[in-house]
């Protein structure tokens, strides 16, 4: 199908033989521009992330806008290519833009979804404990959504977690 600008030459004749000419022009507009972001993964925080949107119809090349990604990410406005390290977590929403050659710019809400890091426990241990006396210790976790929840099984008698920060203490 073709679009573009054309220059129409127009006659229009009645019953007795009354002529009339015009030009007129004609634009026609390339279809319109779709977009695919049906390949854009679920990120995670801190872990490298690589995805693309995709265009078509409308007159390539494109150019790719967006506003609110995720911090740490960012888009390839010539390739539509979307890269980098989010650095928060969560449903972040944003606005994408796509041009194309003909001046067509429409606008879609794109939801992107990051996740928290991996929860996880750090550290060396736990200190020796010694019947009878007091004991303290300290199990630190990093990553996941806060607020983090500590439960512990397994322990001896006399010993408590403390289920906000992690810390075992008592007297074993």
């Amino acid at each position: 199908r073709e679009y573009g600008h054309f220059s129409l030459r127009l006659e229009v004749q009645d019953a007795v033989g009354q002529l009339a000419r015009a030009e007129l022009p004609l634009m026609v507009a390339p279809s319109r521009i779709e977009v695919d972001v049906d390949n854009l993964v679920v990120a995670q925080q801190g872990a490298p992330y690589s995805g693309r949107i995709t265009a078509s119809g409308g007159e390539p090349p494109y150019r790719f806008v967006a506003l609110g990604l995720p911090s740490g990410l960012v888009l390839d406005e010539d390739t539509g290519e979307i890269g980098g390290v989010p650095d928060e977590y969560g449903t972040i929403q944003g606005d994408l833009w796509v041009e194309d050659a003909w001046g067509q710019r429409p606008q879609w809400r794109l939801e992107f979804v990051v996740l928290p890091r991996p929860v996880g426990f750090e550290g060396a241990g736990l200190p020796e404990g010694r019947v009878g006396e007091p004991f303290s210790g300290q199990v630190q976790a990093s990553g996941g959504a806060e607020p983090l929840h500590y439960t512990a099984t397994g322990l001896p008698e006399g010993l408590a977690i403390d289920p906000a920060s992690g810390e075992l203490a008592g007297v074993p």
